[in-house]
């Protein structure tokens, strides 16, 4: 017995439907993509925590070095 389900586009069945959704869950060609998508976002969020704690230390620096410049006078 097949349960048809009528709409504005016509009969839809849910055999077709069921099968559709376990060859999409059995698909492995995405799973590549997705873990090098995770792969950079790891990346991502290690430079972001890196710049946000070396980044005072390099201001600082940068600020000592000026310090030490003489301001030229015209």
């Amino acid at each position: 017995m097949q349960l048809r389900v009528w709409g504005a586009a016509g009969s839809f069945d849910m055999a077709k439907l069921s099968s559709s959704l376990a060859h999409f869950l059995r698909d492995e060609s995405g799973t590549e993509t997705l873990e090098w998508g995770l792969v950079c976002g790891l990346l991502v969020i290690g430079a972001i925590t890196a710049i946000a704690l070396i980044g005072p230390k390099v201001t600082d620096m940068w600020n000592d070095i000026n310090n030490e410049i003489p301001a030229a006078s015209p």
